[in-house]
């Protein structure tokens, strides 16, 4: 007997999120606005809120945060396909980088699309478009980074980490967190 082994890769993290919320936007009870160029500017790897956990503003931070979890993310099995792509990120938490590219590393956080986003109401306007599930669910990840367990923390949090207070008309996060499918999606915490 001839056994037969067939590996299908998986899909990227975003792909699937992407191709997920298309199917629910497509067979929604009620019509919901199709996306745009938005969604694939949310999805992009300089974007990735799991990234977001990695970046340091100076070497404070990057030494509190080598000092625990991301050391291991970065040094773990889990870690081990990507660290030849992002050999330098390594670098720069164990130390070995050059000044330079740590300079050039610190000035990478995603502050001009967060704060010019976050500015509006939705971006279908009073209802949610497709643009808005990918972008929600972005900007929680962002905030969950940030040590946020639950929506009412979020505002303070990004405030304590961007040194700004949020200006009064931040309307989306607001309008996102007050919808009853919000609540319910994050009803145990920010994931």
């Amino acid at each position: 007997m001839v056994g037969l082994s067939v590996l299908t890769p998986l899909p990227a993290a975003s792909e699937l999120a992407v191709d997920i919320i298309a199917y629910l936007v497509e067979n929604a009870s009620r019509l919901v606005k199709r996306g745009t160029y938005l969604i694939d500017v949310i999805h992009e790897d300089k974007l990735d809120p799991n990234f977001a956990l990695l970046l340091s503003r100076n070497d404070e931070e990057l030494k509190a945060k080598g000092a625990g979890l991301v050391s291991e993310l970065l040094s773990g099995p889990f870690y081990d396909p990507k660290i030849a792509a992002d050999s330098g990120l390594l670098g720069i938490y164990n130390g070995e980088a050059a000044d330079a590219a740590k300079e050039g590393f610190f000035k990478q956080l995603p502050r001009p699309i967060t704060i010019r986003l976050l500015r509006f109401g939705f971006i279908g306007g009073e209802e949610p478009r497709e643009d808005d599930f990918h972008l929600g669910a972005w900007i929680a990840r962002i905030v969950l980074t940030l040590g946020v367990q639950t929506s009412e923390e979020a505002a303070q949090a990004v405030e304590k980490s961007y040194g700004k207070p949020l200006p009064e008309k931040v309307a989306y996060w607001r309008a996102w967190v007050s919808k009853p499918s919000w609540k319910k999606v994050y009803a145990e915490g920010l994931h």
